[in-house]
Formats: C-alpha cells, sequence, structure tokens
C-alpha cells in the first residue's frame, strides 16, 4: 500500500487510531481490526465517486 496517497492520508485522518483502555490483546487487535475496516471502507467510498464522477462526465460530454 502506497502510505504518500494523499486519498490513504486522508482516510487515515479521518479515522485515527483506536486507543482502548484495555490491555488485553484481543482487545487491542480488534480497535486496529475496526480502524483498518473503516480505511478500507473510506478508499473504496473515494475509489466508487471518483468512478461516478467520470462517468458522469462521460455522460454529459
Amino acid at each position: 500500500m502506497d502510505m504518500n496517497n494523499p486519498t490513504l492520508k486522508s482516510c487515515m485522518q479521518h479515522y485515527p487510531a483506536l486507543h482502548p483502555d484495555s490491555t488485553d490483546p484481543a482487545v487491542q487487535q480488534a480497535a486496529i481490526s475496526l480502524r483498518a475496516v473503516l480505511v478500507r471502507h473510506c478508499l473504496a467510498d473515494h475509489a466508487a465517486l471518483k468512478n461516478l464522477y467520470s462517468d458522469m462526465y462521460f455522460i454529459h460530454r
């Protein structure tokens, strides 16, 4: 994954790391996994919107 990707950076800022109060490794892993899911959804939403705008531009051209 390209960590210099501006979309990825934006999504990671939108969903900052979760810091659970628990010291349980399972809870900490769940927090990391949840953030990863949210960031992936953010990237997918951005890609879908980009495709939609491209399609709309092509249709109205």
